[in-house]
């Protein structure tokens, strides 16, 4: 069967649609070794320069510039926000403004605000990925205050539904407490398990649609592999 990159390419060819899309990745840290990051990066390392090209930002750099090195020789732009939230949504805005990704695909709760923010008046379609059951009854009853995090919850829930096209959820456990703790409709989230191939297949579906819509040729072109 053709692959997706390859079935991407003869589209574009008899169509108006990019030969790349561009994403931009906001990220609270790109260089540490937690899940979130792990796989993020191997969605990079595997779909960059296959029909897609990346560029990321970083809310705030980490210790050892060891990946950000790595992506950089890879001819992929890392940028650095500044320490205080108003500087990083002031820089995210001009780097949009600046470069004109496709998508913006946000990775944990503080990249997601601020891409929310950054791309709340703009056309730019926001992606976002949901990586753990953070509004659970486990978390709450580990709060500290309660309230608090109940209002966060709910900042996020009406951002979510408010600015962003498409979701990620790296579980059926995930999707399920999107949808009842942050009220998100189950057409708006897929899931993308870790460490399996067909990840990136799916990666491709959910970027096309927040770019493009659920136009069924697109579907089946991301699923061609």
């Amino acid at each position: 069967m053709r692959c997706a990159s390859q079935a991407y390419r003869e589209m574009t060819q008899t169509s108006d649609l990019p030969s790349v899309l561009r994403v931009l990745v906001v990220i609270n840290r790109i260089g540490v070794s937690g899940g979130a990051e792990r796989s993020t990066l191997e969605i990079i390392d595997g779909l960059h320069g296959h029909g897609f090209e990346f560029m990321v930002f970083e809310l705030w750099p980490v210790h050892g510039p060891g990946v950000t090195l790595r992506l950089q020789d890879a001819g992929i732009p890392v940028h650095v926000g500044p320490r205080r939230f108003p500087g990083r949504l002031v820089a995210l805005r001009k780097l949009i403004r600046s470069t004109r990704p496709d998508v913006v695909h946000s990775v944990l709760f503080d990249a997601d605000m601020a891409s929310r923010a950054a791309t709340a008046c703009s056309r730019t379609p926001n992606l976002c990925s949901l990586v753990s059951t953070q509004y659970g009854s486990a978390a709450m009853d580990a709060a500290r205050s309660p309230w608090r995090l109940q209002v966060v919850r709910v900042l996020d829930a009406a951002t979510g539904r408010l600015f962003v096209r498409r979701f990620h959820a790296v579980s059926d456990a995930v999707r399920e407490h999107a949808r009842t703790r942050l009220w998100l409709p189950n057409r708006r989230i897929r899931v993308v398990h870790r460490g399996v191939p067909q990840s990136d297949w799916v990666y491709r579906q959910r970027t096309v649609e927040a770019v493009f819509g659920t136009n069924s040729d697109w579907r089946g072109m991301c699923l061609s592999c």
